[in-house]
């Protein structure tokens, strides 16, 4: 008798557990007129977003490319700092009782080097001069009137 009634109870919720994965079950009719007009409002909105993003990370590229990935010079770095054994020669009133002592310094290194210490990025001078001269209400108007005027040169729009 155990066994019967374990078995039916087996049955039992088998048969529950095949009921809840059946298909046919509820179906959703899918959206209804206002919701759909509600999702196509917000699917508008997002691509307006998208879109200006996207015309954002153009116009970083843009500066990013002509402005700071100008140029790359190879820097070396001279001296020995407070050893002061080797280095560059500086003479400065206010240090040392005004007599010259050595110290170190950052030179540009020869074009014929193959492996430098150092690279600095360097700014395109027009960028420079864009960024600098442009004068605008605040730091955020001054740098969106310089990226126009940067796009305008490039783009002539």
């Amino acid at each position: 008798m155990t066994r019967f009634v374990t078995l039916l109870a087996f049955a039992a919720i088998a048969g529950a557990m095949y009921v809840a994965a059946a298909p046919g079950g509820l179906r959703s009719a899918g959206p209804t007129q206002a919701q759909f007009r509600v999702l196509k409002g917000r699917v508008a909105k997002l691509q307006k977003a998208v879109a200006q993003v996207k015309k954002e990370s153009d116009v970083a590229t843009v500066v990013l490319a002509d402005c700071v990935l100008y140029h790359a010079p190879a820097v070396d770095d001279f001296g020995d700092g407070p050893s002061g054994t080797y280095g560059y020669s500086y003479m400065d009133p206010q240090q040392n009782s005004g007599q010259p002592f050595l110290t170190t310094a950052l030179d540009l290194a020869p074009t014929s080097e193959t492996s430098p210490q150092f690279n600095f990025l360097s700014v395109n001078p027009m960028c420079a001069t864009v960024i600098n001269s442009h004068t605008g209400s605040s730091p955020t108007s001054s740098t969106s009137g310089a990226v126009r005027h940067l796009l305008t040169l490039r783009f002539g729009n």
